[in-house]
């Protein structure tokens, strides 16, 4: 395989059996929202799409996947990328909520649970009972 540069306007080609290759986004701001959605091979296929003259924000919320558990591929991809030069992660807390003032209550609610429910699990199996739960 050999990467070539093609005298074209959009810098595209097609082969001979019509398939579409060598598609980089020069000059432009990519932005990948909602990306605890996306694949470890979907997010990498794009980031690694992102040409000279371009920058890329990618925003997630990695509580809020509908993919299965362990599909997502966004929070190993922050934990490989934060530390290259050049590339930044910031996180969120729920104090940093500006919907509804009940919404930051929720986040901080369902946080405090998920970290309690991680520590007091058998066999991947919740043991939370009804005192503790009222301790949310």
């Amino acid at each position: 395989m050999q990467c070539i540069s093609v005298d074209a306007e959009d810098h595209l080609y097609v082969t001979e059996d019509f398939i579409l290759t060598h598609n980089t986004l020069s000059d432009c701001f990519i932005l990948l929202d909602e990306a605890q959605n996306c694949t470890w091979a979907q997010i990498k296929m794009l980031l690694t799409r992102i040409g000279e003259g371009s920058r890329c924000v990618v925003t997630g919320d990695t509580s809020q996947t509908d993919l299965r558990y362990g599909q997502s591929g966004l929070a190993e991809m922050v934990r490989v990328l934060s530390k290259i030069d050049g590339i930044g992660a910031h996180s969120f807390r729920g104090s940093d909520v500006v919907r509804h003032p009940l919404v930051g209550k929720i986040v901080r609610a369902l946080d405090s649970y998920e970290a309690y429910s991680e520590n007091h699990s058998e066999n991947g199996h919740q043991t939370i009972s009804r005192d503790d739960a009222d301790s949310f």
